[in-house]
């Protein structure tokens, strides 16, 4: 049998139910702005993770605007994981929306930020290291700027930030294939 979802893509499997129609749908810059309407009246929310990894095309800085505004409103955050991995559209003005909304989380204790095979250079990262400088009670700490447009100067920034955050007990850094130089 084939099934035809509304997105026109067809599949040659039994059907499972109605989850098997909407499968393939895409989550793009409104399903995020959907996600940052959910978040904020979660004021008590201590923990948010957000995986978009591989959206490639589907979403833009308009959508990740969204949710940072929404994390703006999250003061209880402890733990905050997001990735942005493999997602073409996201640039600068992405990470300058993030790195305004984390700056104040002083309860901020483990953080994962992906941003791997974007469009980020050291503006970004100079931006983002000043956010997370002020970060004084983070212990735990994931970055992937891998396949970026960063140099020596961004990841300069990044090394010269974490060096001061005294209580970070656990720390992975991903600048593979950057153009920084030897």
């Amino acid at each position: 049998f084939f099934f035809q979802a509304e997105d026109g893509i067809r599949d040659f499997c039994l059907s499972r139910g109605l989850g098997d129609v909407y499968k393939r749908q895409v989550v793009n810059d409104r399903s995020l702005s959907l996600i940052a309407d959910g978040l904020s009246g979660l004021t008590f929310l201590t923990e948010f993770k957000l995986d978009l990894s591989s959206l490639t095309e589907s979403i833009s800085d308009e959508g990740s605007s969204q949710i940072a505004k929404a994390l703006t409103n999250l003061q209880r955050l402890s733990k905050l994981a997001i990735s942005f991995d493999d997602c073409y559209n996201i640039n600068d003005t992405t990470i300058h929306q993030i790195s305004r909304a984390i700056h104040s989380k002083s309860n901020l204790k483990e953080l994962e930020i992906a941003f791997g095979n974007t469009l980020i250079t050291d503006d970004g990262l100079i931006t983002f290291s000043e956010s997370i400088r002020l970060l004084t009670e983070l212990s735990s700490m994931l970055i992937n700027f891998a396949e970026t447009r960063i140099s020596d100067e961004g990841a300069f920034r990044i090394a010269e930030t974490i060096s001061n955050l005294q209580k970070l007990l656990s720390l992975q850094v991903s600048v593979r294939d950057c153009p920084i130089a030897d």
